[in-house]
């Protein structure tokens, strides 16, 4: 990327790694290590127009959360802990990455972008 003089890495990581996860602070510890490696290294890569930057999406239905939904907690979570009151779509996290990745967004060097239904937020 130094060599072309541009270029992008998006980082996917979820929203345990900005809020924390009682519950599951292993996966809280090695999400936020992810935000981590997009901020830090961000600012120094800042200056060669090698720009890090992450979505920080919540829980996506696919096949990483198969089985989940039955399990009453797991199911009764979107409703109760995400303020939009469900999961993303994986879909919905195809608009923070285009944000992120676009050269308009050229400016934004690692920023972490919680595309997460609001549930950092509470």
């Amino acid at each position: 990327m130094r060599a072309a003089g541009y270029g992008r890495i998006l980082t996917l990581a979820s929203a345990p790694g900005l809020a924390g996860a009682a519950a599951r602070s292993g996966y809280a510890a090695s999400t936020g290590a992810a935000a981590q490696l997009t901020r830090t290294p961000g600012r120094r890569a800042a200056r060669h127009r090698d720009h890090r930057r992450r979505p920080g999406p919540r829980p996506v239905p696919p096949r990483l959360n198969a089985g989940t939904g039955d399990d009453p907690q797991a199911r009764r979570f979107p409703a109760t802990e995400i303020p939009a009151g469900r999961r993303a779509e994986p879909g919905e996290i195809t608009g923070p990455a285009l944000l992120l990745t676009d050269p308009a967004s050229s400016y934004l060097t690692g920023a972490i972008v919680p595309a997460d239904g609001d549930w950092t937020a509470h």
